[in-house]
């Protein structure tokens, strides 16, 4: 099992940041997008329990490769944006935002399985890329993705 130190940080070992604020934040004060029940209770479009299990051998054994990436805002926006992404989606399992529209919020956008797998660990903090808008972090999603794909691609 990979522990980089004794705070149970899961850092990641791409370093890029694609113009976002890297920043160390506690999991408790994250809100996914989607749920845990999604990847554990759920077996739709591909096994998501599955994934989930691979990705939690992947972090055990080497760590994380990208960090998730966090939007900063409200609850009042993640509801405006939770209504237009979701548009009647009731096959994913989402959490929802706070009641009060002004609550300030750290929205996972992308890594949210990373993130339930870290907890499941007992990491207190994880590594994250954090932006202000929801805009922004659609941008850096599909390259953590193509990185990501790359890497396993390039595997020995």
């Amino acid at each position: 099992m990979v522990r980089t130190n004794k705070t149970n940080v899961l850092f990641a070992s791409n370093l890029e940041s694609h113009g976002a604020v890297r920043e160390i934040l506690l999991l408790r004060d994250l809100s996914p997008i989607i749920s845990v029940d999604h990847y554990i209770l759920t077996d739709l479009h591909g096994n998501y329990r599955e994934r989930y299990d691979l990705t939690k051998v992947s972090i055990e054994k080497s760590g994380m490769l990208n960090p998730i990436v966090v939007v900063r805002t409200t609850a009042a926006e993640w509801t405006k944006q939770y209504q237009i992404s979701s548009n009647g989606d009731t096959l994913t399992k989402h959490t929802t935002p706070p009641d009060d529209p002004t609550s300030p919020v750290n929205v996972v956008l992308c890594g949210c399985r990373r993130l339930h797998v870290a907890e499941s660990l007992g990491y207190t903090h994880i590594d994250c890329l954090v932006v202000d808008s929801f805009k922004e972090a659609g941008l850096i999603c599909p390259r953590q993705r193509k990185n990501f794909k790359q890497k396993v691609d390039n595997a020995p």
